[in-house]
């Protein structure tokens, strides 16, 4: 990866992916308030008046799928006909937008228009890997800003009235399988950022060491201002000398065990779920059988109190009115 002046390595930085959920009406908290879907496919789009912080608007570029604003319209259609657990309607503060954004740590000034199409490619394959392809309606690339980004626009499957957002967000995939089988609601929350940590390990993995991009930056890992740019500078003779970046010499064993690791709790997470619902088809099945007796019960109970049918067989009668007998002649001996 060569950078806009010949003969100088690629400048490196820290990768930056976010995945947020945006509700159908926008949320106000005090005096906060928190797009909808309709603004933020809107900023997307560039449609007049969502773009303040932009001096000099440019239209995106559409990487994929339909304009933003048909998927506001989708949404919209969607949005009238979901439904709660109990089948009421729900309000417009329901989730309706997974939306993902991606950025190239390099400012358009200094990057390779080039090595910002390679990266663009590879972050829209790994997309369509993690989010899946069916559930990613756009993709766009925004170049009127400091840093050239993707948006990418994911919408889960609707199920009896319900989108199934365990299906395309990894932290909620993970409260699912924890709520699954019955755990408590802080060990939830602790699989929540676990699984975003996962998915910020995957795409290192998958793309952003490939570009010569670190996994964090210096504050998290408290470096000082020298020390980010002398690593920088080691990253950028090693990578010109040995052809990768050096991030991937010294860190790709890190970070594969840290994603098999994942991989293994996903899977231990999953087997727990389908062990919940076996044990849910069991409880299933065995109330039913209660339900198929008390009703043959209560059905011979009525024709008993009808008359239509004696209580009991008449040997069973006899039976009863010899131990009745037999009770009457010890109380007489006592």
């Amino acid at each position: 990866m060569k950078s806009a002046v010949a003969g100088k390595p690629a400048m490196t930085g820290s990768q930056f992916a976010r995945i947020e959920l945006w509700t159908a009406g926008g949320t106000r908290r005090g005096d906060k308030y928190r797009w909808s879907a309709r603004e933020v496919l809107s900023e997307m789009a560039r449609a007049p008046g969502a773009y303040g912080h932009v001096e000099r608007p440019e239209p995106p570029l559409r990487l994929l799928g339909v304009p933003p604003m048909e998927v506001a319209d989708e949404l919209d259609q969607i949005a009238a006909g979901l439904k709660d657990r109990r089948g009421r309607r729900v309000s417009r503060k329901a989730r309706v937008l997974c939306a993902a954004v991606f950025s190239y740590p390099v400012p358009r000034a200094q990057a390779d228009p080039q090595a910002e199409r390679d990266w663009a490619a590879d972050t829209l394959r790994f997309s369509l890997k993690f989010f899946g392809e069916r559930n990613v309606r756009s993709a766009v690339a925004h170049t009127d800003e400091a840093h050239y980004h993707l948006h990418i626009a994911v919408v889960p499957p609707v199920r009896d009235g319900r989108m199934c957002w365990e299906e395309v967000h990894p932290g909620l995939a993970a409260e699912h399988g924890v709520r699954a089988v019955g755990g408590a609601k802080r060990e939830g929350q602790k699989q929540f950022f676990n699984a975003m940590r996962s998915f910020q390990d995957r795409y290192f993995q998958d793309v952003a060491v490939r570009h010569g991009q670190s996994r964090t930056g210096p504050r998290r890992r408290r470096l000082t201002r020298e020390e980010w740019h002398a690593e920088r500078r080691v990253s950028q003779l090693i990578q010109k000398a040995a052809g990768r970046p050096m991030s991937d010499l010294l860190a790709a064993a890190h970070w594969q065990e840290r994603y098999e690791l994942a991989e293994k709790e996903k899977a231990a997470a999953l087997a727990r779920a389908a062990a919940a619902e076996k044990q849910v088809e069991k409880l299933r099945n065995q109330a039913m059988r209660l339900l198929a007796w008390l009703r043959v019960y209560i059905k011979k109970r009525v024709r008993i109190l009808r008359g239509v049918e004696p209580a009991l067989t008449p040997q069973r009668e006899r039976a009863r009115e010899r131990h009745r007998v037999i009770q009457r002649a010890d109380r007489r001996i006592v």
